[in-house]
């Protein structure tokens, strides 16, 4: 267990630290419920506060995609990356992605959100037990080649 805490550890300094990750500002890694396992940028409030709408933002997402395209047996469909786009307001646009599969009666899966505003880009990783959310700035100049 010790060592992939460590792994975890490494795995998320690399990318608040990495050169092209300017623009990250914090980390929250939390169980599907919405509690935090482990944040970074963030005070404990406004990560309780992320981890909760986040989680249950997810659970909506997840729900919209098995209504939109109820489980389907083996051979009706190959195997595809579907995007959505979903216009809240002028300021903030979601996008979601979801992989259809033709296992028997799988239904298809949430496997990337992106939330961005004009102050910051909410990126969610689910897992089947956790979400990785990072939150970045958008308006970042990365510079250089």
């Amino acid at each position: 267990m010790a060592g992939q805490t460590s792994e975890v550890e490494e795995t998320m300094t690399r990318i608040m630290t990495h050169p092209h990750n300017k623009g990250v500002m914090a980390y929250i890694i939390v169980y599907q419920d919405g509690i935090p396992i482990r944040a970074e940028g963030l005070d404990k409030t406004v990560t309780i506060q992320y981890a909760g709408l986040i989680s249950h933002l997810c659970t909506k997402a997840r729900a919209a995609i098995r209504d939109a395209e109820p489980e389907k047996p083996v051979g009706t469909a190959p195997v595809q990356r579907k995007s959505c786009f979903v216009e809240a307001r002028t300021l903030t646009r979601a996008c979601f992605w979801y992989q259809s599969t033709d296992t028997p009666f799988l239904q298809n899966e949430l496997t990337f959100l992106r939330l961005r505003s004009q102050k910051h880009e909410i990126l969610v990783a689910p897992d089947k037990d956790y979400l990785l959310i990072i939150i970045q700035n958008p308006n970042v100049n990365l510079g250089g080649s």
